[in-house]
């Protein structure tokens, strides 16, 4: 699957990454100081879309893991974005990409482990403001509050769902 949202074009690679994208990827994370070489390498492996800039040039992608969610047996998709601060100029870019990860996974399904939905775990400070979060909340994500890492934590239930209140209480909601 090829997108485009204004000049930049997304391409879903999620578990079929040829050896050139999957350097250039590793590249791109090692060469902006994101993580090392060794962390780069196991992560490339959970990439779903790559973003390209106009000159053709990676500038970003986002990546998922499936884990639980605070207890046992709530699977959940974890999801993590990078786009390279050269390409941080188009408003909207992650918002595009995210929504289309959310609408992929909600369809791929990884069958023995049927995530629930996808958790964000936001730490840019920009996506704290109440334009962003105003953002999210029209895009379906709901807020739960402050993770013990210090980091907002956002949620979408693929089934629509809110979160089970015993878990919505740890985070104060």
């Amino acid at each position: 699957m090829e997108y485009t949202y204004n000049t930049y074009s997304f391409r879903n690679v999620y578990h079929n990454l040829d050896p050139a994208t999957r350097q250039e990827i590793i590249d791109l994370w090692t060469g902006e100081g994101v993580v090392s070489a060794e962390a780069a390498r196991k992560r490339v492996d959970e990439v779903v879309f790559t973003i390209r800039n106009p000159a053709g040039q990676l500038a970003g992608v986002t990546t998922v893991y499936v884990d639980n969610f605070v207890t046992r047996d709530n699977p959940y998709y974890f999801m993590r974005a990078f786009i390279r601060s050269r390409d941080r100029v188009r408003w909207g870019l992650l918002q595009f990409v995210s929504g289309k990860a959310i609408e992929f996974l909600k369809h791929h399904g990884d069958a023995a482990l049927r995530p629930k939905g996808m958790i964000a775990l936001v730490e840019n400070r920009k996506g704290w403001r109440v334009g962003a979060r105003r953002y999210l909340e029209r895009n379906g994500w709901s807020y739960l509050g402050i993770g013990p890492r210090g980091n907002h934590v956002w949620y979408i239930n693929f089934d629509g769902s809110p979160m089970p209140q015993e878990i919505q209480q740890r985070f104060g909601g």
